[in-house]
């Protein structure tokens, strides 16, 4: 038998997973604990199923970063896949969402800028800028150096240790530290969606073709717009909380999350048919996903009878 990554990592502890061999990943390890209190086990506990789609213009990706952070809640709902926690019952439905929530909040979750109207792209570089810098790099090696904002390190430089002279910000600075900071929508060359749980591949498949059905077509975005444009940050944060912790059985007083999914599928679907595609049949096993109460996996976690979980879900 095969046991698969996500099921190593539901059943391991920080301390018992090796941190990818990269000098990066050791510095951000020794630093998460101090902004943070489940950095490490983002780190090294957690995966995802990261989607990333393509703008043609600064209205267009300002438009579609604030879109998808709106949908933030409602794709982590639908990918929900993390309830075992260091071989226990996490009692919430994504883990690693939670995680990401205590891992940093300076560089992390979903950026005031999001939900103003006209945002542009130097709203996020305004952001990027007050974020701790991790390192630098300077002869080849990444070097500590506290961690001022880069705003701080742009506008004054900074000493490097050990007597090497003071040093000031590059291009290529600003583009390394530009991947040390994780929203839930990242924007790069493109648009990084990061809200969704790594899942089978049947369903990766799927998750990418529900982004191309919402974010390819103009219908389609229009009608994704008038289901959330209106929502603003507290209301984004307080459905990602009911997310976390519940999945696909969320709700509010007003939503049910299995309503909300099943409206944004028939939306995606319409889309990649308006596009004359036919991939539109990868949206299938949503129907089961998103339509199936998961009645019998719930009850097998409760009683806590996780060996049983992990052989019939992560195996």
């Amino acid at each position: 038998m095969t046991v698969t990554p996500a099921a190593r990592q539901a059943a391991a502890t920080p301390d018992e997973v090796a941190l990818v061999p990269k000098q990066r990943y050791h510095i951000m390890d020794a630093y998460m604990p101090q902004v943070g209190t489940t950095g490490r086990h983002m780190m090294k506990l957690t995966c995802a199923t990261q989607v990333s789609i393509d703008f043609h213009s600064e209205a267009d990706a300002m438009r579609k970063v604030q879109l998808a952070a709106k949908l933030t809640p409602f794709f982590v709902a639908l990918s929900a896949n993390s309830v075992v926690q260091e071989r226990r019952y996490a009692s919430r439905a994504s883990t690693r969402v939670h995680a990401w929530a205590g891992t940093d909040p300076a560089r992390t979750g979903l950026p005031d800028f999001l939900f103003q109207k006209h945002a542009s792209f130097m709203d996020y570089v305004e952001w990027a800028l007050d974020v701790p810098i991790y390192f630098l790099e300077r002869w080849g090696q990444k070097i500590v150096v506290g961690h001022p904002s880069f705003r701080d390190f742009l506008e004054r430089g900074l000493d490097l240790p050990n007597g090497r002279g003071r040093t000031y910000a590059t291009p290529g600075d600003w583009e390394s530290h530009l991947t040390t900071v994780f929203p839930w929508v990242r924007l790069r060359h493109y648009i990084e969606m990061r809200a969704f749980d790594m899942n089978a591949p049947g369903i990766v498949l799927a998750i990418v073709a529900l982004v191309k059905g919402l974010f390819y077509n103009v219908s389609s975005l229009n009608a994704v717009e008038a289901l959330v444009g209106t929502y603003d940050k507290a209301t984004v944060e307080a459905l990602l909380q009911e997310a976390m912790c519940y999945g696909l059985e969320a709700h509010t007083d007003d939503m049910s999350f299995r309503d909300m999914l099943s409206n944004l599928i028939d939306i995606a679907k319409n889309g990649l048919c308006d596009q004359q595609k036919h991939e539109y049949i990868f949206l299938k096993p949503f129907e089961s996903l998103a339509l199936k109460r998961r009645a019998e996996d719930l009850n097998i976690l409760a009683s806590l009878d996780i060996e049983r979980y992990i052989r019939s879900n992560l195996l």
